[in-house]
């Protein structure tokens, strides 16, 4: 029995909403304008405690941080994201031109980590490779949800066998939540497997 309800699949960029962190006005102006132009929503913040005051990681799709800033910096508040579990996809911004902050950005889970000023054409692939990881996140998130339910109807299967006794409901309702847990799962996983052929990530090297 399938289910009738689809999941949908997040789109790879268009009306992606992009929060960008900056001290610097004409920067958080260039990046609008550039992001813009691409169809992607923008919200810009003057310091990472207007930023997390605002409640806007809730629809932040994509973050770009400035490493710099008065107050907390962005390395400080990407600590405070990946410790408070939300795993949006931050691009950081910095004009020191330090390889030790740029390495230490990635290594802390960061997609990119861009020197200032920016081009267009590199600011803007950058984020398109974030949303397409947020995008696959969100893909794997559901589908551990979906093993999780199966999971349980396993338990309990498996607590009805050990010790003899009947489920505690009708065994064709049972059945049933099996089908349509699969079912869930199954469209799941087709759901990803579909947005990773259609959304193909840069190569990193050959084999």
């Amino acid at each position: 029995m399938s289910s009738d309800r689809r999941e949908t699949v997040p789109a790879a960029h268009h009306m992606n909403r992009v929060s960008v962190v900056d001290d610097d006005e004409s920067v958080l102006d260039a990046a609008t304008k550039v992001l813009r132009s691409a169809g992607f929503r923008v919200a810009t913040f003057a310091s990472a405690e207007l930023f997390l005051n605002s409640g806007a990681i809730r629809e932040t799709e994509c973050l770009i941080l400035d490493v710099r800033m008065p107050g907390m910096g962005g390395l400080e508040l990407q600590r405070v994201l990946r410790g408070s579990g939300t795993g949006v996809p931050i691009i950081f911004l910095t004009a020191l031109h330090s390889t030790e902050i740029q390495q230490r950005a990635i290594k802390d889970g960061a997609v990119d980590c861009l020197s200032k000023p920016f081009e267009a054409s590199v600011l803007m692939a950058a984020v398109e490779t974030a949303c397409r990881f947020g995008a696959v996140r969100v893909l794997l998130q559901r589908l551990r949800c979906r093993m999780a339910e199966l999971e349980q109807l396993s338990e309990e299967l498996e607590r009805a066998s050990k010790s003899g006794a009947s489920l505690d409901r009708d065994s064709d309702a049972f059945l049933d939540d099996i089908v349509r847990a699969a079912a869930r799962m199954s469209e799941s996983l087709s759901g990803l497997m579909s947005y990773a052929r259609a959304t193909a990530f840069p190569s990193t090297g050959s084999d």
